[in-house]
């Protein structure tokens, strides 16, 4: 700054992903060579584009009801649903793209 003072401090939350999302980044990190790792801290714009390269990467967008959904595989229904719908729930097939990133960084620890 021009007066000597130093920039204000800006704070970001960071994301550790949660156990169950381990399949998903495996997934990802072969296509990438490692480019997104389990084990690191993510902003929240960086665990979305964990997802959303998931759902590139597994043609999720094929055969969705519409532009605004996605087909749910076995490893990302099980990543965003499992210990989450109780017995008897039934699983969901297709969700809409703004679920999918709230329920993906739901299974994320600040």
């Amino acid at each position: 700054d021009a007066d000597g003072r130093p920039p204000p401090l800006a704070l970001d939350e960071m994301y550790k992903p949660g156990v169950e999302l381990q399949g998903v980044f495996a997934a990802v990190g072969k296509e990438h060579e490692g480019k997104y790792p389990y084990n690191a801290l993510y902003a929240a714009a960086e665990a979305k584009d964990v997802v959303w390269e998931y759902v590139r990467v597994t043609g999720l967008e094929n055969g969705a009801p519409s532009r605004g959904h996605i087909m749910l595989d076995p490893m990302l229904c099980d990543a965003l649903f499992k210990g989450v719908l109780k017995k008897g729930d039934v699983y969901p097939v297709h969700l809409l793209k703004a679920d999918v990133a709230a329920a993906w960084l739901h299974r994320f620890h600040p």
